[in-house]
């Protein structure tokens, strides 16, 4: 009961974190999960959430299909990335995928902390980098659930429009999320038991999605990112040293 109270917990303040700043769910709750359960329970439990939350965003945006053709190479290779990730996590040791999700999510962290606004990546640049970021995120994705930090970080570097960077997000969320969770069912991760475990976790997601929206009007979003980023600092730091 405790496990079930503190699992809800973790995927409200994950959802909170996506509903304040765009995204982060992930990020935020799958840490945090680590501490009380194997990471690869702690992926699976986040997948109906994560798929249900992105599709949503994916959707709402209305702009998928430009979405589509300008970062079709990004999209293809991040879900091509996410199935070879996810075969490493069916073989690994508990203590090494500890160790990687704790590297993953400071270097995350780092990399947010260091965004700017402002292009950054060319045009050129751009035709052989989305292929390669594409797939590096999906790798990193398939292992630890984590792809929206190096995706979102590129996007950044693009030096988008915020509708345009907003619709990217969102379908490579979306379809990250949807070649995950076929991943997980192909190594056998992810079963009946997990299904029922997952969508319960819809209700927590989405009431924390829906407060962190309604917490953007007061709180300052800068404020909030670097709490977050504290957060995630800490949380990263100590699952490297539990793995160690």
């Amino acid at each position: 009961m405790e496990h079930a109270l503190l699992s809800a917990a973790f995927i409200a303040l994950g959802g909170m974190t996506k509903g304040v700043v765009g995204l982060g769910m992930p990020l935020v709750a799958v840490p945090l999960l680590a501490y009380i359960m194997p990471v690869r329970e702690a992926i699976a439990l986040m997948a109906i959430p994560m798929l249900v939350t992105n599709v949503y965003q994916m959707v709402e945006t209305g702009h998928m299909m430009h979405a589509l053709r300008r970062f079709w190479p990004l999209l293809l290779t991040l879900a091509a990335g996410i199935p070879v990730g996810t075969y490493l996590l069916s073989s690994l040791k508990g203590a090494v995928l500890s160790l990687v999700l704790g590297v993953v999510v400071v270097l995350c962290a780092l990399a947010i902390l260091l965004q700017r606004d402002r292009a950054i990546v060319t045009a050129q640049q751009e035709r052989w980098m989305s292929p390669a970021v594409g797939f590096g995120s999906g790798l990193l994705g398939g292992i630890s659930g984590l792809w929206g930090p190096t995706i979102g970080a590129y996007l950044v570097a693009l030096g988008l429009p915020k509708q345009s960077f907003i619709s990217a997000v969102g379908t490579s969320f979306g379809l990250g999320s949807i070649s995950l969770l076929a991943s997980l069912v192909t190594i056998g991760a992810f079963g009946r038991h997990e299904l029922l475990h997952s969508t319960l976790g819809l209700a927590p997601a989405f009431a924390g999605l829906l407060a962190g929206q309604y917490l953007r009007k007061w709180i300052s979003q800068d404020g909030f990112r670097k709490a977050v980023l504290f957060t995630l600092m800490a949380t990263g730091t100590n699952l490297i040293y539990r793995s160690v």
